[in-house]
C-alpha cells in the first residue's frame, strides 16, 4: 500500500483514532503488543497451564482434568477450577474446586518472588498404602523419577538446594480434606476435614516471621487447632495446638489392627505451647503448659464383651519437655474412676499378659550398655490414682476365688527415672471381703526396684480364703479376722523382711465332714514378728491364744480326724509325710494358751474314751529350728465339774512326725458322765464310778503309738445289758 492509499485509508477512521493506527507512530506498536500480550495471557496461558498440569500426570500412566485455567496478565492473577487427578485404576487421589494465585509486581522491588494471595478451596488428597513400603504416592513419585529427563539434572548429592526467595502474604485452604486407607491394617479407613488454613506472611527471606492458624476437623467429631508463628529461614515456629472432642478415635481404630485389644474414649481436651527451631542444622524444641485430659476410656481384649480397663478421666497438668536436653516432666497426673480386671487363668498365667503382642520379642542387651531410657531426665511432681477399683479373679480355683480391691487410691510424688531416687508412697484400699489395706514409704525404681514403709492390714476377713484351703484340707473356714501392723523392706538383696505385730481375731473353721467344729479362738496376739524370705527365717515373740478350740478324735486304727480331712493330690499320689517347713530358721517364743477348750477322743482304747477338757491353760516353751532341746508342754484343766486333766511332752520343731511325746493325765473322772461312749463292765452298765487315765503317745515315723493306764475306783453298777 503507498501513502496516497494509506492517507484514503485514514481518511475513513475518526480523526481521533487515526493517529494511534499509525504504524509509524511508537503508540501503534503500543497497541499491538497490549493486543498481543491481552491475547496470550486471557487465550493462550491458560491453555499452557492446563497443558503444563496434565502433561507429568500422563507421563505417569495418570489422569489429570481440569475444568477450567483464567489468567489475568493484567492483575497477575490465575485461578484454576475444578482440578482432579485420578490413579491409575482411576481413583481420585488429588482435586480442588478451586485454587487462586495472585501475583505483584513489587516482587521486582524487593527481589523476591511476591504473592499477595494463593488459596485454595475444597482440596481433597487421598493416600492408600498397599504394603510395608508401597503406597500411591510412593508409586506416583516413582513415576515421575522416571519420566525425568536426565539424571545429570539433579543436583550433585553434597550440593546444598537453597530456597528461593518468596513472600506469600496469605496463604489459604478452605475446607480441604485428607483422606487414608491402610490394607496392610484391615482395609483401615479415615478422613479428616474440614481442614482450613491460614498463613499470613510467609516468607524464606531471613528472619521474616509469618503468623499460623489452621484447624482440622474429624469424622468422629473431633477438632485440631494450631495458630502460631512460622519463620522458614531459619526455621523456627512456636505457637499453641489444640485437640478436642474425639480427635484420638481414628488413631485408636488404627492401633486395633496390630494390638490385642481395642481402645474406645468419648473425647480428650490437649492444649499446648511450642516452640522449634534449626540452629546449625540441629533441632530445638521445647513444650511448655501442656494439659491433657481425657473421658471415658475403655480397653477391651480382641474376643472379649467387657473392657478389661475402665478410666473415667486422666488429667496431665503442667506438661514440658526440651530437646536436645532430653528432658520432660509434668506438674501431676491423675486417674479418676479407674476399674480393672484382673484374673489370674486356668493355665497359670495373668489375663494382662493378653496385652502384650505375640510377636513383640526383647531385643538382647549387652550388659554394658546403657538403657537408652536414662539419657532422658523424666520427672513427675505428683502421680495420684483415685478411687479405683480392681477385680481379682483366680480361675485355678474350683469355685473361682473373687474379690475387689475398692476406694483403692495411691498417691506417689517426685517421681523421676534416676537412680537411686526414693518416691514417697501412700496406698489405701478395702476388700469387698472385709478389711483394710495401706501401705506409706518410699519406692524406688532403679536401678532396681526398692520398697520400704510401714504396711497395715486392719480386720481382713479370712473366709475369702476357702478356695485355696479345699485344695489341702476338707474344711470351712468361716470366720476369723487378721490386723497387722508392720515395717517392710524390699530390696535386690533382700526379697521381703518384715518385722511387726498381728493379731488374728475369731477364727472359726469347721470340719467339713462332720460339719462340726474344727479349730478356732476368740483372740491369738503377737507382739513381734520378723521375717525374712530371703534367710527363709521367721522369729516371733510369744503366741497368746485366748479361748481357743479344738477338736482331735483318734479311731480304731489311730488315725485322727485331721489326717481324714486332707485333700490327696490331683494325681492320686499320697501326701508326703515328711514335715518339711519350708523355713531354714524357725523360732516361736513359745505358745500360751487362756481359757481353751479340747474335745478329744480315743476308740483305740481297751475303754474307748471321750472327754471336753475346759478352761485348758498353760504354756509351750520356746520352739526354735536352730536348738537341740525339745520344746515342752504343760497344760492343765478341767472336765466336768471335779475332773483334771494334765498333759506334758516334748516337741521337735523340725520333727514333730518324728520325735513327739504327749502324755494325757485324767484324774476323778466321773464315769457315768463320759459320753458318747456307754461304758460296760461284766454285761453290766456302770452307774457311777471314778475313772484315772494316763495316756502316752508317741509319733514315730508319722505312726502314732500309744499305751495307757487305766484305774477304776468307787464302780457302780447298773442294770444288766
Amino acid at each position: 500500500m503507498n501513502t496516497n492509499e494509506q492517507a484514503q485509508t485514514s481518511s475513513h477512521l475518526p480523526a481521533w483514532l487515526a493517529p494511534w493506527l499509525d504504524w509509524r507512530r511508537k503508540r501503534c506498536w503500543l497497541i499491538i503488543a497490549f493486543a498481543l500480550y491481552s491475547l496470550a495471557g486471557f487465550f493462550l496461558v491458560p491453555r499452557l497451564v492446563e497443558k503444563q498440569l496434565k502433561a507429568p500426570f500422563a507421563a505417569s500412566g495418570r489422569t489429570a482434568t481440569v475444568d477450567q485455567v483464567k489468567v489475568n496478565p493484567w492483575l497477575f492473577k490465575l485461578e484454576i477450577l475444578g482440578t482432579e487427578i485420578r490413579d491409575t485404576d482411576d481413583v481420585v487421589i488429588f482435586s480442588y474446586d478451586r485454587l487462586f494465585v495472585d501475583f505483584e509486581l513489587k516482587s521486582l522491588l524487593r527481589w523476591a518472588w511476591t504473592f499477595r494471595e494463593i488459596s485454595a478451596q475444597n482440596l481433597y488428597l487421598h493416600e492408600e498404602r498397599f504394603q510395608a513400603a508401597d503406597t500411591r504416592l510412593g508409586r506416583l513419585l516413582s513415576a515421575f523419577a522416571e519420566a525425568e529427563v536426565s539424571a545429570s539434572e539433579a543436583p550433585d548429592e553434597g550440593e546444598a538446594i537453597a530456597l528461593p526467595r518468596l513472600i506469600i502474604e496469605r496463604l489459604a485452604l478452605d475446607r480441604g480434606m485428607f483422606s487414608v486407607r491402610d490394607q496392610t491394617a484391615g482395609n483401615f479407613e479415615a478422613t479428616w476435614g474440614p481442614i482450613n488454613l491460614s498463613i499470613a506472611d510467609l516468607q524464606t527471606l531471613p528472619n521474616r516471621n509469618g503468623q499460623q492458624q489452621m484447624s482440622i476437623e474429624t469424622a468422629t467429631g473431633g477438632r485440631i487447632d494450631w495458630q502460631g508463628e512460622l519463620q522458614l529461614v531459619p526455621f523456627s515456629s512456636r505457637g499453641t495446638v489444640q485437640l478436642t472432642g474425639r480427635s484420638l478415635s481414628d488413631f485408636y481404630r488404627y492401633a486395633d489392627h496390630f494390638l490385642p485389644f481395642q481402645i474406645s474414649g468419648e473425647g480428650v481436651q490437649i492444649d499446648l505451647n511450642y516452640e522449634l527451631a534449626l540452629l546449625q542444622g540441629e533441632l530445638v524444641a521445647s513444650v511448655r503448659d501442656l494439659n491433657a485430659s481425657t473421658q471415658g476410656t475403655r480397653l477391651t481384649l480382641d474376643n472379649d464383651e467387657e473392657p478389661l480397663l475402665q478410666l473415667d478421666r486422666v488429667s496431665l497438668a503442667g506438661g514440658t519437655l526440651d530437646w536436645p536436653e532430653q528432658s520432660a516432666g509434668a506438674q501431676s497426673l491423675t486417674i479418676d474412676g479407674m476399674e480393672l480386671d484382673v484374673a489370674l487363668m486356668p493355665d497359670g498365667d495373668l489375663n494382662l499378659y493378653a496385652l502384650l503382642p505375640t510377636t513383640m520379642e526383647p531385643e538382647p542387651v549387652s550388659s554394658g550398655d546403657r538403657d537408652p531410657a536414662l539419657d532422658w531426665q523424666v520427672n513427675l511432681g505428683r502421680l495420684e490414682l483415685t478411687p479405683a477399683l480392681i477385680h481379682l479373679r483366680d480361675e485355678q480355683m474350683t469355685p473361682p476365688l473373687a474379690v475387689d480391691l475398692q476406694d483403692l487410691t495411691l498417691v506417689l510424688r517426685e517421681l523421676n527415672n534416676q537412680p537411686g531416687t526414693r518416691m514417697p508412697l501412700a496406698l489405701a484400699m478395702t476388700l469387698s471381703s472385709g478389711g483394710r489395706i495401706s501401705l506409706d514409704g518410699e519406692l524406688g525404681a532403679l536401678p532396681a526396684p526398692t520398697l520400704a514403709g510401714a504396711f497395715s492390714l486392719e480386720a481382713l476377713s479370712l473366709p475369702v480364703l476357702q478356695p485355696y484351703l479345699e485344695t489341702q484340707l476338707q474344711a470351712l473356714l468361716t470366720a476369723g479376722q487378721l490386723s497387722m501392723q508392720a515395717q517392710i523392706e524390699h530390696a535386690p538383696d533382700q526379697l521381703l523382711k518384715a518385722g511387726g505385730a498381728l493379731q488374728l481375731a475369731d477364727l472359726d473353721l469347721r470340719d467339713a465332714l462332720e460339719e462340726a467344729p474344727l479349730l478356732g479362738w476368740q483372740l491369738l496376739t503377737l507382739d513381734r514378728f520378723e521375717a525374712d524370705l530371703s534367710a527363709a527365717s521367721l522369729e516371733t515373740s510369744e503366741l497368746r491364744f485366748s479361748a481357743p478350740y479344738a477338736r482331735l478324735h483318734i479311731d480304731e486304727q489311730r488315725r485322727t480326724n485331721v489326717e481324714d480331712l486332707l485333700v490327696m493330690p490331683a494325681d492320686d499320689v499320697p501326701v508326703d509325710e515328711e514335715m518339711a517347713l519350708p523355713l531354714e530358721r524357725l523360732s516361736i517364743g513359745g505358745i500360751e494358751l487362756d481359757g481353751a477348750v479340747l474335745d478329744f477322743s480315743d476308740r483305740s482304747l481297751p475303754l474307748p474314751f471321750a472327754a471336753v477338757i475346759q478352761n485348758l491353760t498353760g504354756q509351750i516353751s520356746t520352739l526354735a529350728t536352730d536348738s537341740q532341746e525339745a520344746a515342752t508342754l504343760d497344760l492343765n484343766g478341767q472336765v466336768n465339774e471335779y475332773g483334771e486333766a494334765t498333759i506334758t511332752g516334748a516337741l521337735r520343731p523340725m520333727a514333730l512326725k518324728q520325735q513327739s511325746r504327749i502324755a494325757m493325765i485324767f484324774r476323778n473322772l466321773d464315769m457315768g458322765r463320759l459320753t458318747p461312749y456307754t461304758i460296760q463292765f461284766a454285761g453290766y452298765a456302770i452307774d457311777d464310778g471314778k475313772l484315772d487315765l494316763d495316756l502316752r503317745y508317741e509319733v514315730e515315723n508319722s505312726a502314732l503309738q500309744g499305751a495307757n493306764d487305766i484305774v477304776i475306783r468307787e464302780l457302780t453298777l447298773g442294770d444288766k445289758v
